[in-house]
């Protein structure tokens, strides 16, 4: 890493996350088909769009010496089995969770909500005992699939900064873990003892404590830009959190949970994180 070591850190910027500012999901033609985001964050598209320009046009003071991507990563080994996709779940008569319901600690302890497989019941029970709810979420950022792949305007700004920098981005898979919760960057909700992916990870940590300035973005500002930064601030000193901004018109939150992004801006701002708009 050079001496500037200004870093990128941008969240999640993945299909499945694309919606446009008027609701509408993101939508390619690929292979042939018609690929549509699952989950669709409002604004995501313009977030990722200004995004885009700011690395194009980063020279002088505000050079991007470093850019590190993660990516929510969601295996198809299990068809989808995912303790936060449905098909992980069912009730009494057999069927799955629609989109968006919240399994409860008490809905595990009655069985109101199961695991495919009985063999997990002690499993999930344990992960709700930590977790205490769950929210069943569309099927997303499934590796392999047009979903899980980087939103592509910021894909190809990436790699042009690579191209002009003679340098790779850094990409960091999160989430790979079907058993367990994962929106931070750094450890998922419930980490498995026998399961470093899940565990504090300290080199994604450590490398952004080198950076003398840490520009953060990415998708969703209420959920998973929100807890990779509460998880870092918590291990970072004063003058380590006192180099990150956080670019507020390159996030947006899950519709619904508006609130909860608001507040996160709110209480890092009053910690002392900088915060910043890139077309100010």
């Amino acid at each position: 890493m050079g001496m500037r070591n200004n870093i990128l850190f941008i969240i999640d910027p993945q299909n499945s996350f694309m919606g446009y500012g008027n609701g509408t999901p993101y939508h390619e033609v690929a292979a042939g088909r018609t690929e549509a985001a699952e989950l669709p964050v409002r604004g995501a598209v313009e977030d990722m769009d200004r995004l885009s320009k700011f690395i194009d046009r980063a020279d002088g003071g505000n050079s991007i010496d470093d850019i590190i991507v993660t990516l929510d990563t969601h295996e198809t080994l299990f068809k989808y089995r995912d303790i936060g996709h449905p098909h992980y779940w069912l009730d009494a008569a057999g069927k799955m969770p629609v989109p968006f319901t919240v399994i409860t600690f008490q809905d595990v302890v009655e069985k109101k909500w199961t695991p495919y497989d009985p063999g997990l019941s002690e499993k999930v029970l344990n992960y709700f005992s930590k977790a205490g709810s769950q929210v069943i979420w569309p099927k997303h950022c499934v590796l392999g699939t047009w979903g899980h792949d980087i939103y592509s305007p910021l894909n190809s700004a990436i790699q042009r900064w690579s191209d002009r920098t003679g340098k790779n981005p850094q990409v960091i898979r999160k989430g790979m873990n079907c058993h367990t919760e994962q929106y931070g960057a750094f450890e998922a909700a419930v980490p498995d003892p026998d399961d470093p992916t899940t565990q504090f990870n300290w080199t994604l940590l450590n490398h952004l404590k080198k950076g003398r300035r840490v520009w953060v973005a990415g998708e969703a500002e209420s959920h998973c830009v929100k807890t990779s930064v509460v998880q870092a601030a918590a291990k970072l000193s004063p003058r380590e959190f006192s180099k990150l901004t956080l670019l507020t018109d390159c996030m947006s939150s899950v519709r619904g949970f508006e609130s909860a992004g608001d507040e996160f801006i709110a209480h890092m701002q009053k910690l002392g994180m900088n915060i910043a708009k890139v077309d100010a």
